[in-house]
């Protein structure tokens, strides 16, 4: 009964919002800025440029954040985007590779060489004069083991390294990415300690998985 006890609880606990509801939000305040995010892995060379395009069109996203993408695609990105989304990052390294399309001007960005082999990417926005700090990440996923969950050499220096970015960080924060983790990993429990918010978790609904789309080419 104790166990079954506990693991209701702790299945209350990480799951009970999904069935229950979400959180409150504070009511914004009357000067608020509504702003429309999206972030999207393309899959290595999976994604093509239409279906970007759609998915892009059917979100109205303001800013976007992109994982895994191919020098083709950011050609594309390049090339076909331009008008939609003037302002552009785009790095197109493959599985590495990362964009950041926005409807704000971009003031500056960089790419994060904590973890050479898959770098994140940092910009500031300027939202109508207010600097907003992006991150665009892609750690790579744990590796089951002997002892648990544990991740790959580099993604250590790679996690800790966001995380001091987020905790130094002044003003408005906006944090997209593939990030290769549940509700359930530390990196999940320091990034709220951290102060940040999981958008999912505030406006969506149910689970919310997401797994590999090797089969569904957008």
């Amino acid at each position: 009964l104790l166990i079954q006890s506990t693991c209701a609880a702790a299945f209350v606990r990480l799951f009970g919002d999904a069935f229950f509801g979400r959180s409150a939000e504070p009511p914004a305040s009357a000067d608020a800025k509504t702003v429309t995010t999206m972030t999207l892995n393309l899959g290595d060379g999976l994604g093509t440029p239409e279906g970007l395009a759609r998915v892009l069109a059917e979100s109205n996203a303001d800013i976007v954040g992109l994982q895994e993408v191919t020098p083709e695609m950011a050609a594309s990105l390049e090339a076909d985007f331009a008008t939609a989304y003037p302002h552009r990052v785009v790095h197109g390294l493959g599985r590495p590779g990362k964009a950041l399309l926005s409807r704000y001007p971009i003031l500056r960005s960089e790419l994060l060489q904590q973890n050479p082999d898959r770098p994140d990417l940092r910009a500031t926005l300027d939202l109508d004069g207010v600097p907003v700090t992006v991150l665009v990440a892609h750690p790579a996923p744990p590796r089951l083991s002997w002892t648990g969950l544990n991740r790959r050499p580099g993604a250590e220096a790679q996690t800790t390294s966001l995380l001091d970015i987020v905790t130094t960080t002044e003003g408005p924060l906006l944090f997209l990415g593939d990030l290769n983790m549940t509700q359930m990993h530390d990196f999940y429990d320091r990034l709220e300690a951290a102060g940040l918010r999981d958008a999912y978790r505030v406006a969506g609904q149910g689970f919310g998985f997401t797994g590999p789309a090797r089969l569904e080419v957008l």
